[in-house]
This record gives structure tokens, sequence and C-alpha cells, in this order.
């Protein structure tokens, strides 16, 4: 595969949106019409800094890969029926990052309300981007659940997973094998 470059970096461009959430870069993907720049004008209403709005930009830095929008896209983001949305002159300059590590990909997954809850693990995979592994979560979406909210907690225990290789679930799947035996 002929991956392009910009200053002899590789560079992917990728449809989705991305934002600063707790101080990690967040790839949220999904197909189109799933929510996403709602989802993500919702986060950005409770402070998480919008770093790019359908089309983010990810190079290659080392060992590490970078998110970024592209320059003409900076800034803004699109609400279908509302237009395009300066966030600097909405909201302040603040919320808007740029050239942010990714640390997570979360994928929006439309699914029927029963699905939700055929299995009580995190569904994380590995996502590999131009030759580096990011963890993905597969986040279940409906008209019902609090996205946003959900997003939030997401982040926070993938923060506790990181820093002190804490699984929530499986300590609840711990606690109840040990009821069984």
């Amino acid at each position: 595969m002929n991956i392009p470059t910009k200053h002899n970096l590789p560079i992917l461009n990728i449809h989705g949106v991305a934002l600063k959430i707790y101080g990690y870069g967040v790839l949220i993907i999904g197909k189109n019409g799933i929510g996403k720049s709602d989802l993500a004008l919702n986060l950005i209403n409770k402070g998480h800094p919008l770093i790019a709005d359908d089309s983010i930009l990810i190079t290659k830095h080392g060992d590490k890969l970078k998110l970024n929008a592209p320059k003409e896209n900076s800034g803004f983001i699109y609400i279908v029926g509302i237009g395009f949305i300066n966030i600097a002159t909405l909201y302040s300059k603040k919320l808007i990052s740029k050239n942010v590590a990714l640390n997570l990909i979360i994928e929006l997954s439309e699914t029927q309300t029963n699905e939700i809850y055929a299995s009580i693990e995190q569904k994380i995979v590995q996502e590999n981007i131009l030759g580096i592994n990011v963890h993905k979560f597969i986040l279940p979406v409906n008209n019902n659940r609090p996205i946003p909210l959900l997003i939030e907690i997401l982040i926070k225990n993938y923060t506790q997973f990181k820093k002190n290789a804490y699984n929530s679930s499986n300590e609840f799947i711990k606690k109840h094998q040990s009821c069984l035996l």
C-alpha cells in the first residue's frame, strides 16, 4: 500500500471526529449519520476540546500517532440542520486542540436495545494504524443511551486500565465466579 506523506511523515485521512477527553486523544468513528458530530458538540459543551471533525489527519511520529485537522477545517464542526459552527467564536479557542497523540479509538456501533446486554465485558480490540496498534472500544449506541456520559466513563475506565492495569469488568466477573464455587 502506498501511504501518502507530509513533511516526510506518513499521513492518513480518516472520516470521524477527534477530541481531547480528559487529556487523551480520542478518535470516534462510525458509519455516516450515527451521530459523531452531535456527540462531539455535546462533549465540547462539557469542556472537551475539538481536534477535528469529519476529516482527521493522522501522522506517524516515530512510535506515536498524532491527530490534527486539515488546515481549512480546523476549529469547525458541521451539525446537520444547523450548518458549520466555529468553536473558537461560539465557545473559546481553548476548546480547540492540535497535534494531539492518538490514545484511543471508539467505534460507535448501531445496535438494538436487547443486544447491549448480551455481553458484560467491554469490547476492546487492537486497531493497526500506520503500523502502530491502538486500543479500540466498540460502543453500542441507540437513541436511549446517554452516549456523551458513556464516552466520559469509558475514558475514565480506560485511564484506570492504563495506569493500574485495573479492569472493573474482570473484577466483577471474578467476584461472581468465587460466589459460584
